[in-house]
């Protein structure tokens, strides 16, 4: 398939990067809507990869004290935006993140997060990933003097 505009925004097609906007969708509250856009341009194939990291995810999680569960996954070409709910901040959440690239050969090869404060009193861990091997890298925000 072809990437739409939000996934070109967040992809750097040309270094194979997250691009630093990645970061700043990350932390957005506004992260359910975008991941709505991410879904609603999806094809066949982004919709099959969809649901296999969200059984990935499911089943990984449901192994886990403490109640954490994917509240959405959206998935386009090349990365997946996933919300990851909580109680409470999740001491082991990067140790799940990190347990995933040995329990599965599903690539999650760049990823950045952020942690919002949910109304109900709970967080929200927002992830995005790329699912391409090649695309492995995090292109960094312009520098500062």
């Amino acid at each position: 398939g072809f990437p739409g505009a939000l996934e070109r925004s967040v992809l750097d097609f040309q270094s194979k990067a997250l691009t630093p906007h990645a970061s700043t969708l990350a932390d957005s509250l506004k992260f359910d809507e975008y991941a709505a856009k991410l879904q609603a341009e999806a094809d066949a194939d982004a919709v099959k990869r969809m649901r296999e990291y969200h059984d990935l995810f499911d089943e990984t999680l449901a192994a886990l004290p403490g109640g954490q569960s994917v509240d959405r996954l959206a998935c386009g070409v090349k990365m997946c935006m996933a919300s990851i709910v909580a109680d409470k901040k999740w001491q082991d959440f990067s140790n799940w993140q990190m347990s995933l690239h040995e329990l599965s050969d599903l690539p999650m090869q760049a990823s950045v997060v952020g942690l919002v404060d949910r109304p109900d009193g709970g967080v929200a861990y927002q992830l995005i990933f790329t699912t391409s091997r090649e695309f492995n890298a995090i292109r960094g925000g312009p520098s500062r003097p």
